[in-house]
């Protein structure tokens, strides 16, 4: 009876230099930091009294070259300390050095609208706290 070890063996040592080959294409490019900063950003700029702005999840894609970075964020208001959350979406140009922000949505659940003019603004902060180059 033949040993089937030398059948695995190959096939984990092929299977490890497709790997190495490939290399890594799930590779994030904005991190966590990066991106309760970036979020937090766009959150004061909606509502500048927001307080205990924090990060609940984000995703990064990417779609016809460019970065969609989404952001789930919380946030408390100042007068009645209730808890909100917002839909923070920012595109970037990562072909561009420095990479610059094409686009920011912004949707919350809070009743009070949030500052369009500030937030039509916030794309200058925003390229400031990029990196230089993704």
């Amino acid at each position: 009876m033949r040993s089937s070890s030398g059948v695995w063996a190959l096939a984990l040592l092929g299977a490890g230099s497709l790997v190495c080959w490939a290399g890594p294409t799930g590779a994030k490019k904005v991190d966590a930091k990066l991106a309760e900063t970036l979020g937090r950003e766009v959150v004061q700029a909606a509502h500048p009294t927001a307080q205990n702005v924090a990060l609940l999840d984000h995703k990064e894609a990417t779609k016809d070259g460019r970065l969609v970075l989404s952001t789930k964020m919380k946030y408390y208001g100042k007068v009645t300390s209730a808890k909100y959350t917002a839909n923070v979406t920012i595109i970037l140009d990562p072909t561009r050095e420095p990479p610059r922000v094409v686009d920011v949505d912004y949707k919350d659940d809070n009743q009070i609208p949030a500052s369009k003019k500030r937030l039509k603004d916030v794309s200058g902060r925003l390229e400031k706290l990029l990196p230089k180059k993704f």
